[in-house]
């Protein structure tokens, strides 16, 4: 199928104006981050309408991230408007709070008077965990229910090159411009929330999202077009410097703040492609999405007035500064690497696709950068500063592959169809869109002390265009888009043992061996296991999300 242009009647520095401050407005603001929710839901009314599938064929802006290839398929035209999504999603714990301190899983407070058998401590003091009643939280559940508000905005511009095109796409969250939350998944997210959190779907950071990308079809060929996008992400180094002057005062220190900023990209690779008469109802997609995640590389050094290194000779009584240094490497919302085929037919008036994704989440990193098959089983912290996670040796524990933890690779569904129903009466500028998505979880069988809440998806889909012209000038159309989002609900339950390699899938966070530091008999309240992860011994997650959408384009 030829290329469509449709000549504008607008000046051209106009419209290269319009297109520019969407392309700037993606490289000036000061926290342009990842996708978040709109990986799922789409950049626009007429993606969240499609379900985020437009794979083959599109009809908008938003294909810039489905398939960067489909822009010069599509009429030049800039548009700005307004998604909501609002989730209700819910984590329930098997045992409250209440029920579990009956059940005997709470550290007690007679953890300070406790040795070992050689009169020791059996931990250093980063493993020595906090007795219960200590938690600024206790274990509960975790309900999620914040509507999330953005403004969208983006376009496309020919610049009066045939098959040529020049797209940018802007969300931009109403709350925050930026607001990144971490979490950890196991029992040292006791020391904060103390709550079990999505892994994967439902809790995004309102974030910044920005891509620019450009795609042609040759005049000369014009049944191949070829894309390319940038999504645009920040990748940031930080170094702090802290004096405290007295531990007394630890209200009062004096610090030194260091930190660079740099800009990351993640290609985005489309092809797409219109057969030939007499088969010229076929098309295919194609879509290639690199791995990406906002990566975070930090340092704190800090002295103490009065805090000196050991010194126990004699001769050399020089008192030698103590200086505490800690370097921290995080990995926020990752993304996998993807890969996109689809294929799609006309009939009648309608334009129906099917597209399948495979998405690499078996290379995930949580926010904290750890492999979830590593932090599955309980590690000796003292040791993981040391350790390298490209071997095969971490913390104190040897690990093989640990498959039974490792987080699988999926392939998910999505489809759509167009029709323009009003047709037979002579009504050619309504249109309504229908679409399908299912997305399996990546997120294996959570037994051991890991605690990524994750389950499948399924979204249906429902959009409506109203296209107008304004004095036989201006032509405008008006998207709305509609999803529902279901979770299935998923039980987990834990596992009190070792995994395949023999390593604890649990640690006992006041061990049976213990005892009294000034009578050294045994502790009753000992035996069993005692721990703070949040999640044992289960929990449900299930729930669904709302999806709303509307905007406004302009053809140029």
């Amino acid at each position: 199928m030829p290329c469509p242009r449709v000549p504008g009647s607008w000046p051209r520095m106009f419209k290269l104006l319009t297109i520019c401050a969407c392309l700037l407005s993606v490289f000036i603001l000061p926290s342009q981050l990842l996708a978040g929710a709109m990986q799922d839901i789409g950049y626009d009314a007429s993606a969240v309408g499609g379900a985020n599938g437009d794979i083959v064929f599109g009809k908008s802006y938003g294909v810039i991230f489905s398939n960067p290839a489909i822009m010069s398929r599509i009429r030049p035209h800039g548009g700005i408007g307004f998604t909501l999504y609002k989730p209700e999603m819910k984590v329930k714990l098997k045992m409250t709070a209440e029920e579990r301190t009956a059940a005997g899983l709470d550290i007690p407070y007679a953890i300070f008077n406790a040795v070992d058998k050689a009169g020791a401590y059996s931990w250093e003091t980063p493993n020595r965990p906090q007795p219960t009643v200590n938690l600024p939280h206790r274990a509960r559940d975790t309900s999620i229910s914040a509507p999330q508000t953005a403004i969208t905005a983006g376009g496309l511009m020919d610049f009066g090159l045939p098959g040529f095109r020049l797209g940018g796409a802007l969300v931009l969250p109403m709350i925050y411009q930026a607001n990144l939350n971490t979490h950890y998944y196991d029992e040292r997210e006791a020391d904060f929330s103390n709550q079990i959190h999505p892994a994967r779907f439902g809790e995004w950071s309102p974030v910044v999202t920005g891509l620019v990308g450009a795609s042609y079809c040759p005049h000369f060929f014009d049944y191949i077009s070829l894309g390319l996008a940038l999504q645009i992400s920040i990748t940031t180094k930080a170094d702090v410097d802290l004096y405290m002057a007295d531990i007394t005062s630890d209200d009062y220190s004096n610090q030194n703040v260091g930190m660079k900023a740099g800009l990351k990209f993640r290609p985005i690779v489309g092809l797409q492609a219109e057969m030939p008469h007499p088969v010229d109802f076929w098309a295919l997609g194609f879509t290639w999405r690199n791995e990406s995640y906002i990566d975070v590389d930090g340092s704190g050094v800090m002295e103490l007035r009065g805090y000196f290194e050991p010194n126990d000779d004699p001769q050399n009584m020089d008192n030698i500064p103590r200086v505490v240094e800690q370097k921290f490497k995080m990995a926020l919302d990752y993304e996998p690497m993807e890969v996109a085929a689809g294929t799609g037919f006309r009939y009648k008036g309608w334009n129906s696709q099917i597209g399948v994704t495979w998405s690499r989440w078996s290379k995930f990193r949580d926010p904290h950068g750890e492999t979830p098959q590593r932090a599955a089983v309980w590690q000796d912290k003292r040791a993981t500063k040391y350790s390298d996670e490209s071997s095969s040796y971490y913390g104190t524990y040897s690990f093989g592959d640990n498959n039974h933890f490792k987080w699988k690779d999926t392939v998910n569904v999505t489809a759509n169809t167009s029709y323009n129903y009003l047709e037979e009466i002579g009504v050619n500028w309504v249109s309504m869109r229908l679409g399908f998505a299912y997305k399996p979880s990546p997120v294996p069988v959570q037994e051991g002390r890991t605690n990524y809440a994750d389950t499948d998806t399924w979204c249906a889909a429902f959009g409506h265009r109203i296209e107008f012209d304004i004095k036989d000038r201006y032509r405008f159309w008006f998207d709305l888009g509609l999803q529902l989002w279901l979770l299935a609900a998923r039980n987990t339950y834990k596992i009190v043992g070792h995994d395949a390699d023999g390593n604890p899938l649990f640690y006992d966070e006041f061990p049976d061996t213990l005892v009294d530091k000034n009578t050294g008999e045994s502790f009753v309240i000992a035996q069993g296991l005692q721990t703070n992860n949040p999640g044992f011994p289960g929990y449900r997650l299930s729930g669904w999300m709302l999806v709303t959408s509307a905007t406004v384009n302009l053809e140029f």
